[in-house]
């Protein structure tokens, strides 16, 4: 019996003010509420409905999406997320799914939203695990998939509750992905059937190029100069930069020839990422209105961190130097650069322990990231050493998202 389900649509019209103008949450507020983009049933022509959370989600599935598009052109997608930031991510994916933010999960805006799409597959990223929406799919006739899912060790007994309080969601699931045993196991020790669950891999090495965002865009390089060295510290979290932006302003004044490109994991930090630089001194440019003065850059507009690893000497990642557990490592390694990250990567253990050794340096504190950056950046000869190893690691990590859209177009009907 579910517990929880009836209170749901009591507190949505409280909670939905809050919601709807969160910076982090903002979009088409007419798709909260249900009204989805319409498709029209046609059985020559099923309708996937994907859905991820946030930017970095949309990047993951979209080599899937991609995979699937290209071995069936006549399937349609639709593709819904939970951020601003997710949304404008998919926004530049648009010409693989339709892109949407996702309904409200309460009964009235997964029903309407259902009625509108009629998917024949719901495919869930991460663990995207929305009970309503769920259930919704599985009364309209849709298959249900989880597809790069990961689960971790501490939100197990956290998800049993919430699963036995709404229904037991996890019983509608015809397949899940996984990217590791453990994963997989701990989704078993949630309550999912074993015989439904497959270890596939991460999808994080196959993400593609970033579309752009537009015209106009000045590349790292461009904006740095052709002698410069270029150090990219991406997704930095709010918990991380006191660690982190000391020691760039600490080699920034070692090293005339460096210039550092900050992307904050949320564009809100820009300010005070800004303010930091300030006033140790350093002039600061915000990509947004492009200037090739200043040696620190502040990335304060989405989709740019694809780009900048491209033209990048060496790479900070964020994630791993506070609570987080680590950000997508692969990212940086996959453009040939060598990537610095923290300790804390349990969200990212597998690209972790991929990279060790591998051109990724894991550094511990302030003086372990201010000690190997230094060393990278006096030694032009290493960073390209480190940075083929980094690029052979990821290619050999490729691939799982065209096995994974296998198996999703075969539980969708479309293929044997």
């Amino acid at each position: 019996m579910s517990l929880l389900r009836p209170v749901i649509p009591l507190a949505l019209p409280l909670l939905r003010p809050f919601l709807e103008n969160s910076p982090r949450l903002r979009g088409p507020v007419e798709h909260r509420r249900g009204e989805l983009p319409v498709f029209a049933p046609d059985p020559d022509s099923p309708v996937i409905w994907f859905h991820a959370a946030s930017a970095g989600d949309v990047r993951a599935i979209a080599p899937t999406i991609q995979a699937m598009r290209e071995r069936h052109p006549n399937l349609r997608a639709l593709l819904t997320v939970m951020t601003s930031s997710g949304y404008e991510m998919a926004l530049r994916h648009s010409s693989l799914a339709v892109p949407a933010m996702a309904p409200w999960d309460a009964p009235a805006p997964v029903r309407l939203a259902m009625a509108r799409v009629r998917p024949a597959l719901l495919v869930l990223e991460y663990l995207e695990l929305w009970p309503e929406l769920m259930h919704a799919a599985a009364r309209c006739g849709a298959r249900l998939a989880l597809t790069d899912g990961r689960v971790s060790g501490r939100n197990v007994e956290r998800y049993r509750w919430l699963f036995r309080v709404t229904g037991g969601p996890l019983k509608h699931l015809n397949l899940a992905l996984m990217r590791t045993p453990g994963d997989a196991e701990r989704l078993i020790a949630m309550g999912m059937d074993p015989a439904r669950v497959r270890v596939t891999g991460s999808t994080k090495a196959d993400v593609l190029d970033e579309p752009p965002g537009g015209t106009g865009i000045i590349s790292a390089r461009e904006l740095a100069g052709p002698r410069a060295v270029i150090l990219v510290a991406g997704s930095i979290h709010a918990d991380e930069e006191s660690l982190v932006l000391p020691v760039l302003a600490r080699l920034l004044k070692r090293h005339p020839a460096l210039v550092v490109f900050i992307a904050p994991r949320y564009l809100e930090r820009t300010e005070t990422i800004k303010n930091y630089f300030r006033s140790a001194g350093f002039p600061v440019g915000l990509l947004s209105r492009p200037d090739k003065g200043p040696r620190v850059q502040v990335a304060d507009v989405w989709g740019r961190l694809l780009g900048l690893y491209a033209t990048a000497d060496l790479a900070v990642a964020g994630g791993g130097f506070g609570s987080r557990g680590g950000q997508n490592i692969l990212e940086a390694a996959r453009a040939g650069v060598p990537v610095l990250f923290g300790p804390h990567m349990r969200n990212f253990e597998a690209e972790a322990a991929k990279l060790r050794g591998r051109g990724g340096l894991e550094v511990r504190g302030a003086a372990g990231l201010e000690e190997q950056a230094e060393r990278l950046i006096r030694d032009s000869a290493l960073r390209s050493e480190l940075g083929a190893r980094a690029r052979a690691a990821v290619e050999e990590l490729r691939g799982v998202s065209a096995a994974n859209a296998r198996l999703l177009a075969g539980l969708a009907g479309v293929e044997k």
